[in-house]
């Protein structure tokens, strides 16, 4: 996906100057879904075959499963300065269960760190579950180890939504993704230190939001870099015994 998204938001923008960047942004990640998914090389039984094509950036597993095809979840935020160099917009998407969330140290007497965070995509969720239903080869959400999952040919998918190939989508996950126009000028007129955070479930298995949001604000305080930060978050995922991969972006505000 990167950084063939971040080029077709431009190229999105460039064309159609009317265009607002939450549909740049839109129109460009349907675009990467749908070349993902024709992306597939076919067997003898018409099934996906699993390849990588260097060339494109295309990942699909690497295993002999039939119909499988490696997919991912994706979080991501876009934002457009004006002529000043200002932020007059900030959009974020999300599909999966990575997660963008604005924190801040509170001024305005609240005292939730987190002022904006996406929602997860997994079965777990009334309203995924609601969608998932509907589909005629929807399995019912399996547990073990407090984490929900569906079954998909052979794999096991603990999220209801991300980028995939046609297996998965055949069972009600789907690549649509949650969309937000964020006010960062209301936020930070009521907090101080203002963070971007983003990251992969890894991080979030061990660590709820507000831990997060408290330990990198107290990093900013206390100097440290953005990139010591986010390195500091995955040293802290891993210490705790997440069971998942981490990454971790920060992005301070100013």
């Amino acid at each position: 996906m990167y950084p063939v998204l971040p080029k077709m938001v431009s190229s999105e923008l460039e064309m159609n100057k009317d265009t607002t960047l939450k549909l740049a942004l839109d129109t460009s990640w349907d675009s990467v879904c749908d070349s993902y998914r024709n992306g597939c090389l076919n067997d003898d039984d018409g099934g996906c075959v699993a390849t990588y094509d260097v060339r494109e950036g295309i990942v699909n597993a690497g295993t002999s499963s039939v119909d499988l095809v490696a997919g991912t979840t994706g979080t991501v935020a876009a934002l457009a300065l004006n002529e000043g160099g200002a932020i007059s917009d900030f959009v974020v998407l999300n599909c999966g269960d990575s997660r963008t969330l604005v924190a801040g140290e509170p001024t305005d007497g609240n005292r939730n760190y987190i002022r904006f965070k996406t929602r997860d995509h997994q079965p777990s969720c009334p309203e995924e579950g609601k969608r998932l239903i509907a589909n005629p080869n929807y399995s019912d959400p399996q547990c073990s180890m407090n984490k929900y999952w569906l079954t998909v040919g052979d794999y096991r998918y603990a999220v209801s939504r991300s980028l995939e190939g046609s297996l998965a989508t055949s069972v009600g996950i789907t690549s649509e993704s949650d969309l937000f126009s964020v006010n960062l000028a209301e936020i930070s007129s009521r907090v101080s230190d203002g963070i971007i955070i983003q990251a992969s479930d890894g991080l979030f298995e061990v660590l709820d939001n507000e831990e997060v949001g408290r330990d990198a604000v107290e990093m900013r305080k206390r100097g440290l870099s953005a990139t010591d930060c986010a390195q500091h978050l995955c040293d802290l995922a891993k210490k705790k015994g997440t069971s998942d991969n981490v990454t971790v972006i920060i992005v301070y505000l100013e």
